[in-house]
């Protein structure tokens, strides 16, 4: 049993099923290939993955990272529940990480010493994905998901904070309805300190300042939407604001007009 959620480029799936064993041919793969990168993160059961130099194991909590067009035999002695990310090879390419190589990379994600937390952050983010996903949330969660999986190939090389600013930025205009958003919450979801979170938008103006930015411009659009006509207060709560005042006052220092003299201008001018 399968269920899937294509987010634009890449796929994500959540897999059960009973004993079994699969094997990817090098005649299946020159018949249908499948020019992708795949990602299987192991829920429950053990996975033995052969491949041309030998063995690998994967055990609930690890994630193994592979060409789907290098051929290899999966093994399930006992079922397995799984999450699949597939990410066409064109797209990770433009990732700028380390390629697969023709063996696989097993990526410790449960927590604990030698954890990847970015892997860990993106088994969440892909059972989110599973639950449903909004149309305006899809390129998003696509872009989060990227750039988890960059930063989890990468690693913690020095100054590899593109992918990292990258999907915090994302997280962010994914969770910008939540009064409760914080910098400890934004750091847990990609998988980085909050000190690390503070030093990627110490270019921005700063965390706070650049998720007010984003509401703003959010609130600015809703107000001045050709289609819908929203009261200033239910505006100012879709964007995470929890104080309409303050919501008018940083709306007027922003766009120099209050928010009912936004949404008047828009009104007048398709009448």
């Amino acid at each position: 049993m399968s269920s899937t959620c294509g987010c634009r480029s890449v796929e994500v799936a959540q897999v059960t099923g009973n004993p079994h064993v699969v094997e990817r041919t090098l005649h299946q793969i020159e018949h249908h290939p499948a020019c992708a990168v795949v990602l299987y993160v192991a829920m429950a059961g053990e996975a033995f993955f052969y491949y041309d130099d030998g063995v690998r194991i994967l055990r609930p909590g690890q994630a193994v990272l592979c060409d789907a067009d290098v051929p290899f035999v999966r093994g399930f002695a006992q079922g397995l529940t799984e999450l699949v990310l597939k990410v066409p090879r064109t797209v990770f390419e433009g990732l700028d990480a380390p390629a697969p190589s023709r063996v696989p990379r097993v990526f410790d994600i449960a927590g604990g010493p030698g954890a990847c937390p970015p892997g860990y952050a993106l088994a969440k983010l892909m059972r989110s994905a599973l639950d449903g996903v909004a149309n305006e949330d899809r390129h998003r969660m696509e872009r989060e998901a990227l750039g988890l999986l960059r930063a989890m190939v990468v690693g913690a090389r020095a100054g590899d904070t593109r992918s990292q600013l990258s999907t915090a930025q994302s997280f962010i205009e994914r969770h910008l309805t939540d009064r409760g958003l914080s910098a400890a919450r934004i750091a847990a979801g990609i998988g980085i300190s909050e000190r690390q979170l503070s030093r990627l938008f110490s270019e921005h103006s700063g965390l706070a300042r650049w998720i007010t930015d984003q509401r703003l411009d959010r609130a600015r659009a809703m107000l001045t939407s050709k289609h819908d006509h929203p009261a200033v207060g239910d505006v100012a709560r879709a964007c995470g604001f929890s104080s309409q005042s303050y919501f008018a006052r940083a709306f007027k220092q922003r766009f120099s007009e209050t928010p009912r003299d936004a949404r008047r201008r828009a009104t007048d001018r398709r009448s």
